[in-house]
């Protein structure tokens, strides 16, 4: 690894650290578990929040609010567990993911409720 790829993976993470120290300032038990698992299950590598990640996937500021508005959260929800499962399969053309693993319904359902306070 080169030393410049180091440092930028040290920023990240730093900056990872901040983020989600401040930002889970007050928020429910629940959504902080979410937001531990978005970020252990490497979702950041494609993902962006609060200008922390790599925008290669949609940028996730509001993102899910607004998906909620225009469908509705049950149908959303449902939406996103089954494209989790098999993106290309679900939404063609789409890269399967870096997950580490597929969450299970309990990991699911705290991303979801992270995902819905950001």
């Amino acid at each position: 690894m080169n030393l410049k790829g180091l440092i930028l993976g040290v920023i990240f993470i730093l900056s990872i650290t901040i983020i989600s120290s401040v930002s889970s300032q007050g928020q429910s038990p629940a959504v902080k578990e979410g937001e531990k698992l978005f970020e252990k299950m490497l979702c950041y590598e494609c993902h962006t929040i609060a200008g922390v990640g790599y925008a290669v996937g949609p940028l996730l500021d509001g993102f899910v609010k607004d998906k909620i508005k225009k469908e509705g959260e049950k149908k959303y929800k449902e939406w996103l567990k089954k494209f989790l499962t098999n993106p290309p399969k679900t939404k063609p053309g789409t890269p399967k993911p870096l997950l580490k693993k597929v969450p299970n319904a309990e990991e699911f359902d705290k991303i979801f409720e992270f995902l819905k306070s950001v």
